[in-house]
């Protein structure tokens, strides 16, 4: 008997590798002329079976593509295609009814082909799908924007914080949970693209393991790509690592009622200098080529009954006022307008953005989405803050990530992480009498400006540009509530528990937020336009007539948001910031 076992024993150990492979993407030559019983056409230079691996039959209409079109498996499960020789990668788009696969080793998300593809050679490249025990009615789905880890301290600080904080935050969550980064996970930085990838790797909570799919942004072009083949651009081999590294860059997948895409906006030119790592990054713009608009109308048209989906569109750089970055506006004539226009077709649309390191939500009321709400573009805090210098950005949001809640065909919930910090912390409350730069609040050692929030005009160091504050914050509450909008939120003042006045957002680029800018000049000395600029920010204010902010007692802040179904989110603060301590 012992000998028995031991030999079955050995006979697993054997076959393991190959049981385990048989649920993996598989690549190799395309020999076969005929696959799963469908003939493979002379012309064909990619084919492929995707599999039912409960049932080991070939699933049909699940929707494969190159990187550049789009085609559909048949009866038996099988797709040909005479493949665009640009493309590295066969890839499919994950059916709703079907488990995320995850590679054996990392956890992270493998819906992709093993390898990268050479333009000359044809290939077959299989793929194993595991149907859900359940539909996916309501799933969780976290942002995280801009890691953008350059160095290894900050890559301790990304695993140590963010991603601790995504596992304690995961661990109250019930349900699936899949999480996307919004590009920049390096900063121009080759050493970090293997460290990046092991952060976000193996990532557990309560006994589950949550994929992370990716995004590139400008910084995870890489500038020391080879030279090669004139054939392809910069801006296709620039990608080089990112997609050995992480896989596709655009691709799209289906959970529950939501169709998710994640895509590249980033088009890059040339090369320049720069102080990073490798001494050099690209000149880019943002936008998308006629190529990418083609395949997201056809990924579209495989998503069927749109007008009761939600589309979650994951990208980098903002559709609202693009990029100032890499010395190049947003280029409104590369798909924008165009890909605004496609999102229409959507019963709801949500835009998750990174790159600008502060906190902005805008909804695109100029088009109106099949549910009759316009788009709604969420600009991400960033994990790294102002590049890991502190615990915030310049506009005052803290470190941190966005949890979504995604029920039907809907977000019905979001809420705004900071990282290290409770749940219900989403804004900072100010008495707008408040002067920075005294001694009791500054460091004798660092430039002492005095920025007040009502002075609309302090300049620093001379130079020309200023910390603007509004003369409309003399006496009054400020609220910085870094994730708010224009249209679903109110925010009131409660005196003794009754109502005295309601707050008024401030109009774009109208203050800067002078709590945050006295931080970064007095109190780390960095000085720049960056840390001190009017962003389009979240500060509200609100007066009591004659009666100065520091006189009032037993005084409350409430802020709620109201979305369309009447979902509600209310959070409440009683206290004054007046120092530097969340920051």
């Amino acid at each position: 008997m012992k000998i028995r076992i031991s030999a079955a024993l050995l006979l697993f150990g054997a076959l393991l590798p190959y049981l385990l492979q048989a649920e993996s993407p598989r690549l190799s030559l395309l020999e076969e002329r005929k696959i799963n019983g469908t003939k493979i056409a002379a012309e064909a230079t990619l084919a492929g079976v995707v599999k039912d691996t409960k049932s080991g039959k070939g699933i049909a209409g699940v929707p494969v593509t190159d990187g550049y079109s789009y085609v559909l498996t048949d009866k038996n499960g099988v797709y040909q295609m005479q493949r665009n020789r640009g493309s590295r990668k066969a890839y499919y788009s994950l059916p709703a009814g079907y488990e995320v696969v995850l590679n054996e080793q990392s956890k992270t998300p493998e819906f992709f082909s093993p390898g990268i593809m050479h333009p000359d050679s044809s290939y077959r490249a299989d793929f194993f799908l595991t149907p859900l025990a359940a539909p996916e009615e309501r799933f969780t789905l976290i942002a995280i924007g801009d890691p953008q880890c350059a160095n290894m301290d900050d890559h301790k600080r990304y695993v140590s914080e963010t991603m601790a904080d995504i596992k304690a935050s995961a661990g109250s969550i019930e349900g699936p949970i899949y999480a996307v980064t919004l590009g920049d996970v390096t900063y121009d930085s080759h050493s970090m693209w293997n460290p990046m990838k092991s952060a976000m790797s193996n990532v557990e909570s309560n006994g589950r393991y949550i994929p992370i799919f990716q995004c590139p942004g400008n910084h995870d072009h890489s500038a020391l790509v080879a030279d090669g083949d004139d054939r392809y651009d910069n801006d296709w081999r620039s990608l080089e690592e990112f997609v050995s590294t992480f896989g596709p860059t655009d691709y799209s997948f289906n959970r529950g009622n939501a169709h998710i895409v994640v895509m590249d906006d980033i088009l890059v030119s040339h090369q320049r200098k720069s102080s990073k790592e490798n001494g050099r990054s690209w000149r880019y713009q943002a936008g998308f080529t006629p190529q990418q608009y083609q395949w997201l109308k056809e990924d579209f048209e495989n998503v069927a009954d749109k007008q009761d989906k939600v589309l979650i569109f994951c990208a980098h750089i903002p559709f609202r006022d693009g990029s100032k970055d890499g010395g190049d506006d947003v280029n409104y004539d590369k798909f924008y307008n165009e890909f605004l226009s496609l999102f229409s077709q959507f019963g709801s649309v949500h835009i998750m953005i990174g790159h600008t390191h502060f906190a902005q939500n805008y909804l695109h009321k100029e088009m109106k989405v099949a549910s009759g709400n316009p788009p709604y573009e969420h600009i991400h805090q960033t994990a790294c803050g102002v590049w890991w210098l502190c615990n915030s950005s310049a506009s005052g949001a803290p470190n941190g990530y966005t949890i979504y809640t995604v029920e039907g065909s809907s977000i019905v919930d979001w809420v705004n992480k900071a990282t290290g910090k409770p749940a219900d912390f989403q804004m900072r409350v100010y008495d707008g009498n408040t002067v920075y730069g005294t001694a009791a609040n500054a460091t004798p050692a660092a430039p002492q400006y005095e920025l007040n929030w009502c002075n609309p005009k302090q300049p620093i160091e001379g130079k020309d540009f200023f910390v603007k504050g509004s003369p409309k914050f003399k006496d009054a509450f400020v609220v910085d509530l870094w994730d708010d909008d224009d249209s679903y939120w109110t925010i009131e003042l409660f005196v003794d528990g009754k109502k005295a006045g309601d707050f008024v957002r401030t109009a774009e680029n109208e203050a800067s937020n002078v709590a945050t800018a006295a931080f970064f000049f007095n109190q780390l000395g960095r000085v720049g336009t960056y840390y001190g600029v009017a962003l389009p920010l979240h500060l509200w204010y609100c007066r009591l007539e004659g009666i100065e902010p520091s006189k009032v007692k037993n005084w409350s802040v409430v802020a709620t948001r109201t979305l369309p179904g009447g979902y509600t989110r209310s959070y409440t603060v009683s206290e004054f910031t007046d120092g530097f301590e969340t920051f």
